[in-house]
């Protein structure tokens, strides 16, 4: 398995220095294959936070075995390595270990692009697996499917409105193709402070196509809310009870920007990146890696792993350090400017990381932004 994180960073690496064709012996599918979240961790860069700061609660198994002294195994496959709060809990790891028990496991990652180590706050027995959370219609966990021949394809894109759903694809990017790179706000009641925060690559003809053949002119990358009844809308306290998982979507431009301005009754407001070739690359495949990660049982937390601290951390690892966003005070106080889209953006802005807003899609011209003008 870590051979195909090892395979993404080498594409990723040969992309953006845009020097030399990666070979085509680099070129593995990974079809069906359920890719632990330790195996997608990058050996590129250092985790965005240091503190423990993301929500979540996994079922499965506590072995003891090789150089690490506690592994959770997921019923999908996954491994996590553990670590105890307390001596308590330190010592009911151990009894866990001794037998087959389901254990449910509530603790904290480090970052979004850390996952593969938690330090565990509470364990008890479970009699089954708890197993994935029930999506929305509209959302869907996107998975990794196969580096082929400078090209990633991808699955579970959602890629426009039908009857009673959504259709989604299967879909192949070409990073070579990738045009442009936005950092989006989408302002909701009330709009002086509240936003959602998304990215949006664009690119050039055949950079990002479905199986069926459909060229869209942009892929839209949202880390949201799993929504689901009856806990409404996440605020502070919801997410703080973990009642709604996460998920990072991808959609097409043609599919998101009817979905926000016709369903949702809202505007997008585009600011771009102001990054070197290279580091859009970069972004990209690493919005793509991190997209892909399996995270069932991980949380949406209103604070510390929402739409904009998700942002932050992708671009943390494209940034140079001295231009990196620090995301909190202490490991449990947050800087507004990480987690409050409002604030990210101007803060981003005055760093000169993104531009003031190049453009608006909104009720009045959304369906000339679908127009391919290059």
């Amino acid at each position: 398995m870590r051979i195909t994180a090892g395979i993404l960073v080498f594409f990723c690496s040969a992309w953006a220095g845009a020097t030399e064709a990666v070979s085509s012996q680099y070129g593995q599918s990974i079809a069906n294959q359920g890719v632990p979240s330790a195996a997608l961790k990058s050996e590129a860069a250092a985790p965005a936070s240091g503190s423990f700061a993301i929500p979540y609660i996994l079922t499965g198994k506590i072995v003891k075995r090789g150089r690490v002294e506690f592994e959770l195994i997921t019923q999908d496959g996954r491994e996590f390595e553990l670590i105890a709060k307390n001596k308590a809990v330190a010592a009911l790891m151990k009894l866990a270990a001794l037998s087959r028990t389901i254990y449910r496991v509530e603790g904290w990652a480090k970052s979004a692009d850390e996952v593969s180590l938690l330090r565990v706050d509470k364990l008890s027995a479970e009699k089954t697996d708890s197993g994935q959370p029930a999506y929305h219609v509209s959302q869907r966990p996107a998975r990794l499917l196969a580096l082929y021949n400078d090209k990633i394809t991808i699955t579970n894109v959602r890629w426009g409105a039908k009857a009673g759903g959504y259709e989604w694809e299967t879909a192949e990017i070409n990073p070579r193709l990738l045009d442009e790179v936005y950092f989006v706000r989408k302002p909701f009641f009330p709009e002086l402070v509240a936003s959602h925060a998304l990215m949006l690559f664009t690119f050039r003809p055949g950079g990002f196509k479905n199986s069926k053949g459909g060229d869209s002119r942009g892929l839209v990358l949202s880390v949201e809310a799993v929504m689901r009844p009856p806990y409404g809308t996440p605020n502070i306290f919801s997410t703080i009870a973990r009642n709604f998982n996460i998920i990072w979507l991808f959609a097409s431009w043609e599919d998101y920007v009817p979905f926000t301005v016709i369903g949702e009754r809202k505007k997008l407001v585009a600011h771009l990146l102001l990054l070197s070739r290279e580091q859009k690359i970069r972004l990209l495949c690493e919005a793509v890696r991190l997209g892909t990660i399996p995270r069932g049982g991980e949380f949406f937390h209103i604070i510390t792993n929402n739409c904009a601290t998700s942002q932050i951390v992708l671009l943390n690892r494209v940034l140079e350090k001295n231009k990196q966003i620090k995301l909190f005070f202490n490991p449990a106080l947050y800087y507004p400017n990480a987690n409050v889209p409002n604030i990210t953006y101007k803060d981003l802005q005055d760093s000169g990381i993104i531009s003031e807003p190049v453009f608006t899609t909104d009720s009045q011209n959304w369906k000339n932004h679908l127009v391919r003008t290059k």
